[in-house]
C-alpha cells in the first residue's frame, strides 16, 4: 500500500506537562496549526495542573495518573507511522521535585521517555 503524500500526512505533536502547558495549549496549537499552513495536525497530550511524570497528581478533586503511566507513548507509537513528522513538546517537571520525588528518579523517568520518542 503506497504512503500518501508528505504534505497531506498530519505532523504529529505529542504535548506533555503540567499547569504551563495547559494554560497555553490552546494558543500553542492555534498557533502551530497556522505555521503549518495546510498541512493537517494532531495533537496527542497529557497535561493539567499538577500533573507529574513518576507519580498520580493533580490539583483539588482532579487526578492524573503519572505520564510515564498514562498510555500517550503507546498512542503515539501506533499513529506515527501515519505521520509526516513527530514533534514532542515535554514540560513542567517540577510537580515531581515539589512531590518529593528523587531527582535521580526524575531524571531515569525523562531518559526513558526521551527513547521513547526517540
Amino acid at each position: 500500500m503506497s504512503q500518501p503524500a508528505p504534505n497531506t500526512r498530519p505532523v504529529l505533536f505529542i504535548c506533555i506537562g503540567a499547569s504551563n502547558l495547559a494554560r497555553g495549549y490552546g494558543y500553542l496549537t492555534a498557533r502551530l496549526r497556522q505555521e503549518l499552513g495546510t498541512q493537517p495536525a494532531e495533537f496527542l497530550t497529557a497535561l493539567g495542573p499538577g500533573r507529574n511524570y513518576c507519580v498520580r497528581g493533580g490539583v483539588f478533586c482532579i487526578t492524573y495518573p503519572a505520564i510515564c503511566d498514562c498510555g500517550i507513548f503507546e498512542a503515539a507509537r501506533e499513529r506515527a507511522g501515519q505521520a509526516a513528522r513527530v514533534i514532542a513538546l515535554v514540560t513542567d517537571i517540577a510537580n515531581d521535585i515539589m512531590s518529593g520525588i528523587p531527582a535521580e528518579t526524575i531524571i531515569e523517568r525523562l531518559d526513558g521517555i526521551f527513547d521513547k520518542l526517540n
